[in-house]
């Protein structure tokens, strides 16, 4: 009886875009308003979570990270930071946000996913 193989090939790597996109549906905040100047708590605790999770989930670096909100590496750490902090502090509203996020991140990256070879009957 010959192995059963089932390789999954993922279509699409996940992209601090597509994770800014997801953040911005989960969370019900604009992408504009991510990307702009608003100060409010809201906003600014949804752009906080994008910079965590485009770092953390990519392989790309704070200074890109940073640039598509129009924002230097040195906010994208001080993000970084932040949200450690409140995640360190089980703060209920931004974890609750967070984790939100992330399963949605993960149900986006399970729907991509491509059966790539199946070999079921090799007796």
């Amino acid at each position: 009886m010959k192995n059963t193989t089932i390789q999954f090939k993922n279509k699409n790597t996940m992209t601090p875009e597509t994770i800014l996109s997801i953040c911005s549906d989960v969370l019900n905040i604009p992408e504009a308003e991510i990307k702009g100047k608003s100060r409010k708590a809201e906003v600014v605790i949804a752009r906080h979570i994008y910079c965590y999770i485009a770092y953390h989930k990519t392989e790309t670096v704070s200074e890109k990270v940073g640039l598509i909100i129009n924002r230097n590496h040195a906010t994208v750490l001080h993000a970084l930071k932040k949200i450690c902090d409140f995640l360190d502090l089980n703060d209920i509203i931004v974890t609750s946000q967070y984790n939100r996020v992330i399963i949605k991140i993960e149900e986006n990256q399970f729907n991509n996913l491509v059966v790539q070879d199946v070999n079921l009957l090799n007796l």
